[in-house]
Formats: structure tokens, sequence, C-alpha cells
């Protein structure tokens, strides 16, 4: 085909050259445009002086809290304030521990009386009173006992005395006379051996007397009290001097011999240790008393376990007391709570326990049950095993609350 001319003509082809600039033209007559559109801000100009206070401004909203700031200096001390009210009771706080032990306390009132205690020795002879009329005559009494065995017969006593005067010859004094002549001659050495022979033979008499009948002093002690009721029955009941295992007299003991009762042998615990007046008891840890904090075991130093073992194996019953003072405490049965859980054990010589399951004591009286006011509970231990007692401990249970208090006394221990 055959292209076409004029649409050849109309192909464009791609920019030419920038030309020169032309001619400047002729300045005519002209007048303002159209405002152009704004031009981009300019650079920030030099800064101008400064112009006069502007008018106040109206107040505006109030704005956002700020920030805390900085914790500033301690002020001055400011004036005590009133009083306030008090405040609410705290609750009880734990037991502190316990203290030193303070000065001693005033003198406290006196307590109760105490159990009746053994009849007292034998006080001092009294005043002779005035000489009575005559009775009548009195039936015969029955005969004596023997003589006794006089010292030296008159004869030596005689020479003794009078060394100067008549004396026998020595086949006199053995009853071996030759004739009815009399001499005189001097003393020899062998009529002094036969006064010593007689006044030996005195002595081991008295002595023999004492073994066979003691009376009992600390010179001639007995070996128990029975003893002595058996060799003088008219003997009272009173304080003497026994020996159990009949060795020296240095370790004979003072004892109490109840006569009445056949001459029960009975000894008492040491002073120190046989009782204790009404105490508040602080309880930090339960235990037998001579564990706690100002405790002690019943000690009888007095007697010695060697006398005590031999009066035991002469004896074939013992028994003692044990007296429980109390102050709302209870001691052996709570009729609050119906039962013995708060009751105390008794120990014996051979750690044996007397309760309310084992080995259970008689009771004489049971005043601390009704946990009321002060009174006491006596316990009986009587056995027929020797080795129980005496009581040496015992295991309190119900103290250490407000208004509580106990105390003990132990009787002394007898054995028959």
């Amino acid at each position: 085909p055959i292209p076409c001319v004029p649409c050849l003509l109309r192909l464009e082809g791609p920019p030419g050259l920038r030309g020169n600039p032309g001619p400047a033209g002729e300045l005519v007559s002209w007048r303002p445009g159209k405002p152009g559109s704004p031009g981009k801000t300019g650079d920030l100009g030099p800064k101008g002086l400064k112009g006069t206070r502007g008018r106040r401004g109206q107040k505006g909203h109030r704005g956002e809290m700020g920030l805390p700031g900085r914790k500033g200096d301690q002020g001055e001390k400011g004036e005590v304030g009133t009083k306030g009210p008090p405040g609410l009771s705290g609750p009880k706080g734990e037991s502190g521990p316990i203290g030193p032990m303070g000065m001693k306390g005033a003198e406290g009132p006196p307590g109760l009386p105490g159990l009746e205690g053994p009849p007292g020795p034998k006080g001092t002879n009294g005043a002779t009173g005035p000489k009575g009329d005559s009775g009548p005559l009195g039936p015969p009494g029955p005969a004596g006992p023997p003589g006794e065995l006089p010292l030296l017969p008159p004869d030596i006593l005689f020479q003794r005395d009078s060394p100067k005067a008549y004396r026998r010859p020595k086949r006199d004094v053995r009853g071996d006379t030759s004739d009815g002549e009399v001499k005189s001659r001097p003393q020899k050495d062998s009529d002094v051996d036969l006064i010593t022979v007689y006044t030996d033979i005195y002595n081991m008499r008295i002595e023999l007397e004492k073994i066979k009948k003691p009376i009992g002093t600390r010179e001639s002690p007995a070996r128990t009290c029975q003893d002595l009721h058996y060799g003088h029955p008219q003997m009272k009941d009173g304080f003497y001097w026994i020996d159990p295992n009949l060795g020296m007299t240095d370790d004979a003991v003072k004892v109490y011999c109840n006569m009445s009762a056949g001459g029960e042998t009975c000894v008492s615990p040491d002073v120190h240790a046989s009782r204790m007046p009404n105490i508040p008891w602080r309880k930090s840890t339960e235990g037998w008393y001579s564990t706690l904090r100002g405790g002690f075991r019943i000690s009888y130093d007095s007697l010695g376990p060697v006398q005590l073992t031999f009066l035991r194996l002469m004896s074939s019953e013992a028994h003692q007391n044990f007296t429980y003072t109390c102050i709302n405490s209870a001691a052996w049965f709570d009729s609050r709570s119906g039962n013995h859980n708060n009751a105390i054990k008794l120990q014996g010589d051979n750690d044996d326990e007397f309760s309310p399951q084992t080995n259970k004591p008689n009771i004489l009286l049971d005043g601390c049950k009704t946990k009321r006011a002060e009174s006491k509970t006596v316990f009986e231990v009587r056995t027929q095993k020797l080795g129980q007692l005496p009581l040496v401990d015992f295991y309190p249970v119900d103290y250490g609350k407000p208004h509580q208090a106990f105390g003990f006394e132990v009787g002394p221990v007898c054995f028959k």
C-alpha cells in the first residue's frame, strides 16, 4: 500500500536543544496581575526589640496535679498534743522468760494450822509441891529385880580406902585360910591385880545389861523402837535413840517411838526438805517437783542409807502421810471436770509411783477437789513393800493459772 503523506508530516521527533535567549522586549504599560500563591516561609529573621506589655489575659482553666516534689528538710519539733483516748486492749502476749529471783519479801500472814505433830520430848521436872498428908499403908509390892553386882567386895574396898588399916592375907581373900592367926603385911601387886579383875567383871556385866535391855539413850541405843517396847513396856511415846546396824554408837539416830502402836519407829524427813507454803508457781513445762525452778527432792540425810536398809530388814510394814495444800488447785479428784486428770503422783524411794492408775494411795481428806478456796488433801501410803518408802518426790499437775497456788508437807515414815 502507499503511505499517507499527511500522516507522515504529523509525526513528532525528540525535543531539540535549548535556544539562545531572545532580545529584550519593549517596555510597555502594564497593570498588576492577580496575586500569586503564598511563597514558602522564609528564614527566621534577627531578634526584634522588646514590645510593650500586653493586656492581662483571662484566667485559665485549673491545670492537672503536678508530680510529687522531693522530700523537704525536717522541720522543728512541734508542741506536745493533747492526750488521745485510750486504745482497745490488744491480745494477750506470750509468757516471757522467768526473771531472776527477787529479793526476799516481807513476812506473810500466819498460815493455816498444820497437822497435829507427834508429842514432844518429856519436859523438865517442875518445882516440888508441898508435902501431902500420909496415905494409908498400901499392899506389898511385887518382888524387885535381882540386885546389882557390887563393884568390889567390902574388904577390898576397905583395903583401897584405908591402906594402913588391917588387911587380910591374899589366901584369905581367895577363901583359903590355914589358921585363925591374923597377920598384917604390906599390899602386894597380886592384890591390885585381883581388884582390877573384879572391876572388869563388873563393867562387863553393866555392858551386857545395856546390850540385853538398852534404854534408848545416845550411849545405849536400841535396834528399833519395838525392842525398846519389849524391854521396857512402861516407856511412853517420845524421842529415843536407835542404832539398827548395831555398830558403833557414833551413827545412832534420834527417832520418834510410837509406843502406843506397839513400838513403831518413825523417821522424819530433813527439816529443810519436808514442807513448802502455798506459792503461785509458774508453769513452763510439767515435771516432778524436784525439776521445777526452786523445787527440791525430799531427803532423809539424818537417817542415812545404811541405817535405813537395816531398819527395813527388821520391819514388815511401813506407812507415811503426804499433805498437799492448795488454793484453787486440785490434788486428787476434780469436781469441776468429774475425773482424776489433775491428780498428783507420788514417788517412792525405789522410783515406784502412787497414782489413781497404779499403787493407789489412801485418801484421808480431799479438800482440794472443789477448787474454791484454800484447803488441803491428805494422802496415806501404807505398804509391805518396804523399798517403796520413804516418799522422795511428787508430780503436780493443776497449777500455773491465775489465782492458783500449792504447797506440801511430808510426815514421818513409820516402820513396824
